[in-house]
């Protein structure tokens, strides 16, 4: 018997479902093509094929202002309109350490100890020529003004972009966000989440799905993994041992530029020192940001 082909696409989320699927030996032909943020019309021809060989497409669902027509789901519906195309959400949870984003200059991301993430709190302490030392009281200050909910506010954001969707997660997510650390960045999920949202997709078409033990599996989103920050930890009372270093990646010798591929841990404190390191080489961009 031939076995299905699933096309997957989206982003680094959709690469972590496709290595589940053959990790446990689904039965299917699993079909990774390369994360959409890195397409451009150039890569039309060869994405358009794969839709047409597919016997099923779970297809991460895009905003609307995404510039790459041929993912959205509408598009593609209508090339393959006889091939089912199961839409899922990006899987996004910015609870556990709200305020997270990125930051761009002139040349594109700003990176650091945690890649290409940064935090609003951080931003503004330096912004506002905070010792280190003052941060702590600033970073609570804030929280209560402006993170007071981060849990429900993620959550409810889910829920809005995943309504249009045919397989959904946040009603996970809201259930076991204390007893477990479902998230390594806010758009990296740990590896249980990627295997739920991987079993909806395949009970929407009755596709079929036998988990195995994930003991082995090597492909996990935790190149970056930041800790549940203190707040969160004394709003929520997680039932999960929460970790106390923080996962980046060394930071050269000058303290400005991450090594990629070499990772390093690092308390709060240590990690905001190294960021006001690395926004005092970039002084100019603090006058706008």
């Amino acid at each position: 018997m031939v076995k299905p082909k699933v096309v997957y696409l989206g982003n680094c989320q959709a690469e972590a479902m496709a290595s589940i699927a053959i990790f446990f030996g689904l039965d299917q032909n699993p079909v990774t093509l390369p994360p959409i943020w890195t397409l451009t019309d150039n890569d039309r021809a060869k994405i358009e094929g794969a839709y047409k060989e597919a016997d099923y497409i779970f297809l991460q669902r895009v905003d609307g202002s995404f510039p790459v027509t041929f993912v959205k789901s509408e598009y593609v519906r209508n090339l393959v309109p006889r091939t089912p195309v199961i839409t899922w959400p990006n899987i996004y949870f910015d609870g556990y350490f709200p305020g997270i984003r990125y930051l761009y200059g002139p040349k594109g991301k700003i990176v650091g100890p945690l890649s290409d993430y940064h935090f609003d709190w951080i931003i503004e302490t330096f912004r506002k020529k905070l010792a280190l030392e003052e941060t702590q009281e600033y970073l609570i200050n804030i929280f209560n003004e402006k993170y007071a909910t981060p849990a429900e506010d993620s959550i409810r954001n889910l829920i809005a972009r995943e309504k249009d969707t045919d397989a959904k997660i946040s009603d996970y997510i809201q259930t076991y966000f204390r007893h477990e650390k479902l998230f390594y960045t806010m758009n990296h999920p740990a590896t249980i989440v990627i295997v739920e949202m991987l079993r909806r997709l395949h009970n929407v078409v009755n596709l079929r799905f036998l988990e195995t033990s994930l003991d082995t599996f090597p492909y996990h989103l935790n190149s970056i993994d930041i800790g549940c920050l203190p707040i969160f930890n004394s709003k929520y009372h997680p039932t999960f041992q929460t970790q106390e270093l923080i996962k980046g990646l060394k930071i050269s010798p000058d303290g400005t530029t991450p090594l990629q591929d070499q990772p390093a841990y690092y308390k709060l404190q240590e990690l905001i020192r190294i960021y006001y390191s690395i926004y005092s080489s970039h002084f100019d961009l603090f006058q706008t940001v």
